[in-house]
């Protein structure tokens, strides 16, 4: 099964490198080889073996032992006073537990919660990991479409500059207008180069997670369909509490805190032994000769007092546990706020969309007018310049509305707990 799952990601790793890569393609290629990842997958397997190590405590024990050497005796009625013998034992002794106060089952139980934290702690680790490579990917697009935008503002405003020099060449300016234009030229210039910065920022946080960067151009902004009524908000909140792993995570601790404290009360009772042991010995103590001897017998513990460590220890362990369940609690109150965020986000940002949609509409109608007013001496270059302005303004606000719901999507799928079936991540992961 694992040179399975090795051979599938090295078919996907392998099949994507120099191509295209969508977002759910470049999740796959990077994820399984981020060493948080890798940590949290040992850490996994490891549990997986404590609990094979614990479940063999409920099996009986037998232990083979022998001895070979000399034994000097003293003997009082020798007559060298001491006799020297060459001494063989061997001892074959088995145990198995009849009862412990269910120790052994609550010591299992604990385990297996231990297991369930791995996990929950995996799939969280590859749940922020996701996220974090989903808002690069992003964050890379976002500002490429940003930077875009200023390049093709500061090629207008040259043109708008060109048109400007033209009819100030022909008697038919103002130095002035030349001037103002010139200087919005330069404020263009300048958001550019900000755009720039920002853009080159994007891709050096992008290649902390992305090992090697793509080309911008075969990469695709992921298109969503999400609607939802506010009816649906507080059934999103309950099914969160069943698929977050922070709260799956949380619920295991609380579960291990509690097989801690029946552990503790477990040692409280006697314990019960079947002891059953077979001897072979020849010269020992001082006796020449061999005997042998067979024992079956049930062997009973009780501590009576131990000065009250018993008591105080069930006690700490009562308090951790009902400290893990209000822990619990607040988890939960910040799942739920995490839900009603990203979800009234999402839809805010909706009408934003819709909005800076009709308003690009006019405003591009009303710049063409502009331009053929201008020419007519009906509109100022400052009249010109502003609605070019605003048309860029509402271009980037746009783009920017679309980035920050996309962002608050994934934030809403991640705080669900469902990037992993969003993007089928579980198949690239190798666990027991």
């Amino acid at each position: 099964m694992n040179k399975l799952k090795y051979i599938l990601y090295c078919f996907i790793v392998f099949s994507f490198l120099g191509r295209a890569v969508t977002l759910e393609e470049t999740i796959k290629e990077n994820l399984y080889r981020n060493p948080q990842i890798k940590v949290s997958i040992q850490n996994y397997k490891a549990s997986f073996y404590e609990l094979k190590r614990v479940m063999g405590e409920k099996r009986p024990t037998l232990n083979l032992s022998g001895e070979l050497g000399k034994e000097r005796t003293k003997v009082d009625y020798s007559f060298n006073g001491s006799r020297q013998l060459t001494e063989h034992q061997l001892l074959l002794s088995g145990r198995y537990n009849l009862f412990d106060g269910d120790e052994l089952k609550h010591k299992i139980a604990e385990k297996e919660s231990a297991l369930i934290l791995a996990k929950s702690q995996l799939l969280q680790k590859v749940n922020k990991i996701s996220f974090s490579i989903i808002e690069v990917y992003l964050q890379l697009l976002w500002k490429k479409s940003l930077l875009e935008i200023e390049e093709e503002n500061y090629q207008n405003h040259l043109e708008t500059l060109e048109k400007v020099k033209i009819r100030l060449q022909a008697g038919d300016g103002y130095e002035s207008d030349y001037r103002q234009t010139k200087a919005r030229v330069k404020l263009a210039q300048l958001n550019r180069v900000l755009a720039q910065r920002l853009y080159r920022e994007a891709k050096i946080r992008y290649r902390r997670l992305v090992k090697d960067s793509p080309s911008i151009s075969l990469m695709r902004i992921p298109r969503v369909n999400f609607y939802f009524d506010d009816k649906k908000v507080e059934a999103f909140i309950s099914k969160a509490y069943h698929n977050n792993f922070t709260l799956q995570a949380q619920k295991s601790q609380q579960n291990i805190s509690r097989e801690l404290y029946f552990q503790e009360k477990s040692s409280s009772y006697p314990t019960v032994d079947l002891e059953l042991s077979q001897s072979w010995n020849n010269n020992v103590h001082g006796f020449k000769g061999g005997d042998s001897g067979q024992k079956v017998a049930l062997v009973f513990n009780y501590n009576l007092y131990d000065g009250g460590v018993e008591h105080a220890s069930q006690l700490s362990a009562l308090k951790r546990s009902e400290m893990e369940q209000e822990s619990l609690e607040d988890i939960k109150l910040m799942v739920a706020e995490e839900i009603r965020l990203a979800l009234m986000k999402y839809k805010v940002l909706e009408e934003q969309i819709a909005l800076s949609r009709e308003q690009l509409s006019y405003l591009d109608g009303t710049r063409e007018l502009y331009e053929l007013e201008y020419q007519n001496s009906k509109r100022t270059i400052i009249d010109l310049l502003n609605i070019k302005q605003e048309y860029i303004h509402a271009k980037a606000q746009q783009v920017n509305s679309t980035f920050e719901q996309l962002l608050s999507y994934y934030q809403f799928k991640s705080v669900m707990g469902e990037l992993t079936q969003l993007f089928r991540l579980d198949e690239l992961l190798e666990m027991p």
